[in-house]
């Protein structure tokens, strides 16, 4: 199912949920297809649940599709990515083990137990279960970058830093492992390293905008401001050029379904990054509450380091929020609410 269909049912299922106060029992789930396995079909039945918002059913429906196919893999990533999405880590892992039981060493369901490890405090184990992805997939990129993100983390960076190399050796063409890389450096203050990797980077996909936004925020590290500026201006204006047309029908599709259902839209930017783009792909949609959050993060960055903010690097000038990043991002999403409806 495209994203863009996963999302429209979330907000349906919103829609739903706020009619049920007071409404009659929703309709029956959809009939799945006849082509497709006994345990997918209940699957099906479980998300429908799920998306509701009824999740002792949701689990429970879950759990037998397991009991229909008891070697399906597939299942057992569905249940254990429901634990862990109701932030129920102990028993999640215990799902992603049962998956390792079935396929031994692969990779996702490796990287989603060792997270789980993480998180409950079992940090050996779950470098462990890292290494052990790696020593099956030995030509695995991903494989690479889930041990020295562990090693990252446990500030073991003369480990961490070889084993981002050999996911560079092996997907040169990813940005991604450069940026991964990168804040390696920059945990270190190898402002340098860094710089000198990204610019590798950029030679071998000078089209990458992430890659202009991390090389900014090494030159904003160490005060080259101008500098920092001029890349930070290049890439917004790859973003603006690089935008796929279906990115932005998608977009607005939300857009209209959120708003003709009654429910006022929020849009929120990435961190770092500025808000013109995304004003721009909804021209002309009224009703929109617009979040800039470019200043406010540039100035915490000025101040904090880049770890403070956020786990990885995946954007390239930000990633996914630490708890104090998502702290800044929900007061400054309030604020701009608040103002709204003063």
């Amino acid at each position: 199912m495209l994203i863009i269909d996963r999302l429209k049912n979330k907000i349906n299922a919103i829609v739903m949920r706020r009619s049920m106060a007071n409404g009659p029992e929703p309709a029956s789930p959809p009939v799945p297809p006849e082509d497709i396995h006994i345990e997918d079909k209940i699957t099906m039945l479980g998300w429908y649940y799920k998306e509701q918002g009824r999740y002792a059913q949701a689990e429970a429906i879950f759990k037998k599709a397991i009991e229909a196919n008891p070697k399906n893999s597939r299942t057992y990533f569905i249940l254990g990515d429901y634990y862990y999405d109701r932030q129920r880590y102990t028993e999640a892992a215990k799902v992603y083990e049962q998956v390792l039981t079935i396929t031994p060493g692969e990779v996702e369901a490796s990287a989603r137990l060792g997270k789980c490890y993480q998180i409950i405090g079992r940090r050996e184990e779950a470098r462990m279960v890292l290494k052990k992805a790696l020593e099956v997939n030995p030509g695995s990129h991903r494989a690479c970058t889930m041990l020295a993100g562990w090693y990252t983390d446990a500030g073991r960076y003369k480990e961490a830093e070889a084993m981002y190399k050999k996911a560079i050796e092996i997907q040169p063409n990813d940005p991604l492992m450069y940026t991964d890389l990168e804040l390696c450096y920059l945990r270190q203050g190898k402002y340098d390293e860094a710089e000198f990797t990204l610019k590798k980077a950029i030679e071998v996909n000078p089209r990458k905008d992430r890659l202009y936004s991390a090389l900014a925020y090494v030159y904003e590290k160490q005060g080259k401001r101008k500098l920092a500026e001029g890349f930070f201006e290049r890439a917004s204006r790859l973003r603006a050029e690089t935008y796929n047309p279906v990115t932005r029908t998608n977009y607005r599709k939300l857009a209209d379904t959120v708003l003709s259902s009654g429910i006022r839209l929020v849009c929120v930017q990435y961190p770092v990054r500025r808000i013109g783009p995304l004003e721009k792909m909804l021209k002309g949609i009224g009703g929109i509450i617009f979040v800039d959050n470019e200043s406010v993060f540039k100035n915490a960055l000025k101040e904090g380091r880049y770890e403070d903010y956020f786990i990885d690097c995946f954007g390239g000038d930000s990633g996914h929020c630490t708890p104090a990043g998502n702290k800044l991002l929900a007061e400054n999403i309030a604020n701009v609410i608040l103002k709204e409806l003063q």
